[in-house]
C-alpha cells in the first residue's frame, strides 16, 4: 500500500498576483514564514487578516526586480544570477510560461486582451519583432 508522506508548509512564498488568491498564499505558509510580492497582476490590493501576522507570525515583503537589476547592472551578483537561471533553462528545470507570440504591429490586440474585464487569459502576450505581420 501506498503510504503518503507529510511535506511540511513552506516558509516562502512568492506572490507576483496580489488580490484574493494572495490572501490564500498567506493561509498555506508555516508559522513564521515569509511572502515577498514582486507583481500585482490583479491590480488588488493583498489582503491580510490580522490572525495571520499576529498567532502565524507571517512577515511580508516587497521586491522590486526592476530597481535592484537598475542597481547592480554589470556587477558580479548579476552575471552570477544570469548565469544560474540560465543553466536551469538549459537543464529543464526553468521554463518560460504559456505564451503567445504577437506580432509587433498587432499591439493594439495583445493591449486589449490584456486589459479585458475578464481578467486572466491563461497566457502571456510576448511581442515577435521580427514578425511584422
Amino acid at each position: 500500500m501506498f503510504k503518503m508522506r507529510e511535506v511540511q508548509k513552506p516558509r516562502l512564498a512568492l506572490n507576483c498576483v496580489g488580490g484574493r488568491s494572495s490572501q490564500m498564499i498567506l493561509r498555506q505558509l508555516n508559522h513564521g514564514g515569509v511572502m515577498v510580492t514582486y507583481g500585482g497582476m490583479s491590480r488588488e490590493p493583498v489582503p491580510v487578516h490580522t490572525s495571520l501576522l499576529i498567532f502565524n507570525n507571517v512577515t511580508l515583503r516587497g521586491y522590486w526586480m526592476t530597481a535592484w537589476t537598475h542597481k547592480h547592472a554589470g556587477s558580479p551578483q548579476h552575471q552570477q544570477m544570469t548565469d544560474h537561471i540560465s543553466q536551469l533553462l538549459i537543464e529543464g528545470k526553468l521554463k518560460s510560461p504559456v505564451h503567445k507570440l504577437v506580432p509587433v504591429t498587432a499591439y493594439k490586440e495583445a493591449i486589449e486582451s490584456v486589459l479585458n474585464t475578464r481578467g486572466f487569459v491563461g497566457f502571456k502576450h510576448l511581442f515577435d519583432f521580427q514578425n511584422k505581420g
